[in-house]
């Protein structure tokens, strides 16, 4: 802030040299000595302003800085209640999840132990309607070979009483033993069936009654095992819920400690601040008398200056002076080089148009050539007089130069005003 605050006092002063260096000259002592003597109460009371703009600066920054801390601390406790409640909600939600999901697991294995039960009946009863539909199934077919074992029978019968001449009595009598023998045969082959059909039925009720305990011995099982895990899992909740409340007191202590040594620091700076301020009233007056100082020394600059810059005008002049006449010479020495070289390039343009007349009347003049030969002539001869004409125009574009570098010197040889 120090470097800050003799950063603007230098800016003020380079703006007050800079003004005082736009002033005239002066005209009396006295109105200098006022405007100077108004110079230094605006500098004294804009340096009174910035200071106490400084001073008011710094004040508001550590109230904001106090406040925003008041604020953060209470931003802080306020988002540790709000976790505290947040967690308690949460284990609350976790517990009523595990106690839902229990109901759930208990109502599941409710339904599937009356689905096993409803399943088991269905196959029951699917089995005995099969175990009647093939014993009705077995019965049609046996009447079926019973009659068509009569009808055998009768077809042997008659066959065997038109082959012999036994008595009716005893024919028939042998036809109802062996009747009755095949019949008997018959239920005798049905009733061993049924029973081992019944015994199979009976065997299979039973492992499948087994296999339905084992099922539900083992959801029993499971049952038993999500209780232990839920028991532990409470305990476990409990035990973060005793961690967590343990935690919390360590922060609020933990907060109301740095309060405190928030507060301890705030005073310091208070104490810093008004130890500052009587650095800045010190500074202040000793500022005053460095201006007053700088003052001085920039009023004796500034007449040594004028009479530096004077002199130094005086000196330029001079020079200048020096320089024109030694130009002017020059440009005469060099005007009169270029007037003779114009007039010499001129006397050879003349001598080379009146050779080149010369040469023109001689070709005229001269007897006609073979074709071939007046070709090769001509076509030299054309090239020297393009090569020729090229020289003079050469020097025409020099004379005409020189002549305009002529005329600018002469303008350049006017004295300057």
């Amino acid at each position: 802030m120090i470097n800050r605050f003799e950063d603007k006092l230098a800016l003020g002063l380079s703006r007050t040299l800079k003004d005082q260096e736009n002033v005239m000259p002066k005209s009396s002592q006295m109105k200098d000595e006022q405007k100077i003597q108004q110079i230094l109460t605006v500098k004294q009371k804009e340096i009174e302003y910035k200071m106490n703009q400084e001073k008011e600066r710094f004040k508001q920054q550590y109230e904001l800085e106090i406040k925003i801390l008041k604020e953060d601390l209470a931003y802080q406790s306020h988002a540790a209640e709000m976790e505290k409640e947040k967690c308690v909600k949460l284990l609350k939600d976790e517990i009523q999840g595990l106690q839902d999901e229990i109901q759930n697991i208990k109502i599941q294995n409710i339904e599937e132990i009356s689905n096993l039960k409803s399943k088991q009946q269905r196959e029951q009863q699917l089995q005995i309607g099969e175990f009647q539909r093939e014993k009705s199934q077995l019965l049609e077919r046996n009447v079926k070979e019973i009659k068509k074992m009569e009808q055998l029978r009768c077809q042997e019968l008659e066959q065997w009483k038109n082959r012999t001449l036994m008595d009716k009595d005893q024919t028939l009598q042998l036809f109802e033993e062996q009747k009755h023998k095949e019949i008997k045969q018959l239920t005798d082959t049905f009733t061993y069936q049924l029973q081992q059909q019944k015994q199979e039925n009976e065997q299979s009720l039973r492992l499948q009654k087994t296999q339905y305990d084992q099922k539900l011995q083992k959801i029993s099982d499971q049952l038993d095992v999500e209780r232990s895990n839920c028991e532990i899992l409470r305990k476990r909740l409990q035990e973060q819920k005793k961690q967590f409340d343990l935690d919390n007191e360590a922060l609020k202590k933990e907060k109301q400690i740095r309060v405190e040594q928030l507060q301890i620091e705030i005073f310091q700076e208070k104490q810093k601040y008004q130890q500052l301020q009587q650095e800045m009233d010190q500074m202040k007056f000793n500022l005053a008398q460095k201006e007053q100082k700088l003052i001085e020394e920039i009023d004796q600059k500034e007449i040594d200056l004028r009479n530096q810059y004077h002199e130094d005008m005086n000196q330029l002049y001079q020079r200048q002076i020096e320089v024109a006449q030694s130009l002017e010479l020059q440009y005469k020495e060099l005007d009169e080089a270029a007037e003779k070289k114009y007039n010499k390039l001129k006397s050879q343009y003349e001598e080379l148009q009146s050779i080149m007349r010369d040469t023109l009347d001689k070709q005229e003049r001269k007897p006609l050539r073979p074709l071939q030969q007046q070709r090769r002539i001509g076509s030299k001869d054309r090239q020297q007089e393009e090569e020729t004409g090229l020289q003079m125009l050469n020097l025409l574009e020099q004379a005409q130069r020189r002549s305009s570098q002529m005329s600018n010197r002469k303008e350049l040889k006017k004295p300057i005003s």
